[in-house]
Formats: structure tokens, sequence, C-alpha cells
């Protein structure tokens, strides 16, 4: 669907195109491409118009990040999404011991 999309599709069509990258993230994801999801994301993060709009493609990220076992990007993303929402979670995630990474690690890869 993106490809048949006008070159004006986020200013013309933005309903439909922060849902079709959101989706094409989706499908990267359940693909396990972490490359590809980032690569909808970037673009998502860069057009969508407020944090509502981006946090499907985040979590679409941070799962992707997850699953390729990036843990420490996968905290960073997830806690600056947590600051956008106005949590502050800079102290818990700044200087993490092995046993909190290890515990995060079992944590994040039940299913």
């Amino acid at each position: 669907g993106i490809m048949f999309l006008n070159p004006d599709h986020w200013d013309v069509k933005y309903h439909l195109t922060l849902n079709l990258f959101t989706a094409a993230a989706e499908s990267a994801c359940a693909l396990s491409d972490a490359a590809l999801v980032q690569s909808f994301t970037d673009v998502v993060l860069a057009r969508s118009r407020n944090l509502d709009d981006r946090l499907p493609a985040v979590y679409f990220t941070v799962k992707s990040l997850k699953e390729s076992r990036n843990l420490r990007l996968c905290i960073d993303c997830a806690s600056e999404v947590l600051k956008q929402l106005g949590e502050d979670v800079s102290v818990v995630f700044n200087t993490p011991s092995k046993e909190s990474i290890e515990s995060l690690n079992n944590l994040l890869l039940r299913k």
C-alpha cells in the first residue's frame, strides 16, 4: 500500500499513511527484521503529529529490540517514551547492575 501513496501522502492522507507505516513496522517485527522495523518507525517518528500517533510504532521498536536481545537499546527506547509521558525513570536505568539486567532480560523473554 505504501508504494501507491502520492508524494504528499503525509499531508493529504495522514491517518492512512500513519496506519500503513505502523502496520509495516508491525509486519517487520513479526518477521524479526529489526532493521526494517527501525526504518518504518523512523519515518513515523519524523512525520507523526503527536505522541499518541508515535506510540504503536515505538512499541514495535521496543519489541523488536527485545526479540533481538538488544536490551540496552530496548531500555533506552522505553525509558525515552516514558519520559515523554511524564515518567522520570532515568535513575532506574542510568547504571543498571548485572543482576537488574538479568532480571529484566528474564522478564522480557517470557512469552
